[in-house]
């Protein structure tokens, strides 16, 4: 499937954003092309919306989905950042069959896409290219390759030899995936930015005790007691309070903001959670739809702890958590965590909890299962871009490499220094 050159007839040239495009992969043993297999046609995401058909189609895809992401495709998510006013970088391709019928509805957010050579919070070179971002990662498209093909390549097409596609969060045992190398990979650069890295997820359990069975006893008896400090009985004025509601958002953001200001990740990467206008409107859109599903952990009364997440059918997405840092002590963020869970499993009960994307050490400590994606980034293949994937794949094996050897070197010697301890206690 060529970057620059792609078996597409372009039907209309009128509007950029509705270009109408059709796919004739199949020929005659003559050379005359058949009939097209599917149509597609790009329109901005209010025109998308706004259409009942397109709009229906849209909603049914997205329920039968059985991607984690769908929240992040769906007409809801979309509606909210077009209601935000963050439109205007945004459309959505709309795949019709032979027969005209509405057989996929991909949402797109173009962005730029970087690559980064970095270590820590500490960037030393960085690239960056115009990219179409496949909101989802897997698009809202029947599995079959013929229909892949005829999105990318029409993306490619519209795109140049400048930009690319992009698709975060991509499962490598996914359908998408395979679409992608069998087409894109003969002529494009097909370039994880960062590997392949686990993401972590919970299978929620009735039984708190179900999620616990895995930590060792100390473990567990550790967990327990952190949980009681945050009994009401025991500290009048502390508990779970979950925020789903409209009217709360404001209320939300700003305690959510100030506990956020007083964490390590506000010291390390700056602002986390945004009040602004934009922001409050779009989680007030999401909540009004059911979406919104946040939590404030209190101390005697006092927000300690945070998390800002959506449910999306029966998938938790916990998306923006903190703790405020005086409250360390008191391990605020895991029983955050171990309440939220308590709360999916009573409550508009979910299915699963998804961590979504980083290998962060409590993650893989308290899910239950993993799978291996990649953000991956689609290029043309020109010898600039050759030579920067090149080095950026080299880079990222050397720095994981390092990294891993650094973490297992520390893991042996704080297990020495426990051995030690418990020899000196006896």
């Amino acid at each position: 499937m060529p970057c620059k050159t792609a078996p597409l007839v372009d039907m209309t040239q009128t509007d950029p954003h509705r270009q109408q495009i059709a796919l004739s992969s199949e020929a005659t043993q003559s050379g005359a092309a058949t009939t097209p297999t599917y149509s597609l046609c790009f329109l901005k995401s209010s025109d998308a919306l706004g259409r009942k058909e397109v709009r229906a189609a849209w909603s049914l895809l997205a329920s039968e989905s059985a991607n984690p992401e769908t929240l992040y495709q769906s007409p809801t998510w979309t509606e909210s950042w077009h209601g935000a006013g963050d439109s205007r970088r945004s459309e959505v391709a709309v795949i019709r069959n032979a027969s005209g019928i509405v057989v996929g509805v991909v949402p797109i957010r173009h962005q730029t896409v970087s690559l980064e050579f970095e270590i820590g919070n500490r960037v030393f070179l960085r690239h960056s290219w115009p990219a179409a971002n496949i909101l989802g990662g897997q698009p809202l498209l029947p599995d079959d390759q013929e229909a892949h093909a005829a999105l990318y390549a029409a993306i490619l097409e519209r795109n140049g030899s400048r930009g690319g596609l992009f698709f975060r969060k991509l499962p490598t045992d996914s359908f998408t995936w395979r679409a992608l190398h069998a087409h894109a990979g003969r002529d494009c650069l097909i370039h994880p930015l960062d590997g392949v890295r686990k993401r972590h997820y919970i299978e929620l359990s009735p039984a708190l005790d179900a999620c616990l069975a895995r930590m060792s006893r100390k473990h567990r008896h550790y967990l327990r007691e952190r949980l009681a400090t945050f009994d009401e009985a025991a500290n009048p004025g502390s508990r779970l309070v979950r925020i789903d509601s409209p009217q709360h958002v404001s209320l939300l953001l700003s305690l959510a903001a100030r506990v956020s200001q007083q964490s390590w990740q506000h010291r390390e990467l700056g602002r986390r959670v945004s009040t602004d206008r934009a922001e409050i409107q779009r989680l007030t859109h999401l909540a009004s739809r059911g979406v919104l599903r946040s939590y404030l952990l209190l101390f005697r009364d006092e927000p300690c702890a945070f998390a800002i997440g959506y449910q999306y059918k029966d998938v938790y997405h916990y998306v923006e958590v903190g703790y405020a840092e005086k409250y360390a002590s008191l391990s605020p963020g895991t029983v955050l965590l171990l309440m939220i869970q308590r709360d999916l499993v009573g409550h508009r009960p979910a299915r699963r909890l998804d961590f979504g994307w980083g290998d962060a050490p409590y993650k893989a400590r308290f899910g239950t299962h993993s799978t291996d994606n990649a953000s991956v980034v689609v290029l043309p293949r020109t010898l600039r871009n050759r030579a920067l994937t090149a080095a950026h794949a080299g880079f990222v094996r050397s720095r994981d490499r390092v990294r891993d050897i650094v973490h297992g070197r520390i893991a042996v010697r704080l297990a020495q220094v426990g051995s030690a301890v418990s020899r000196a206690r006896r």
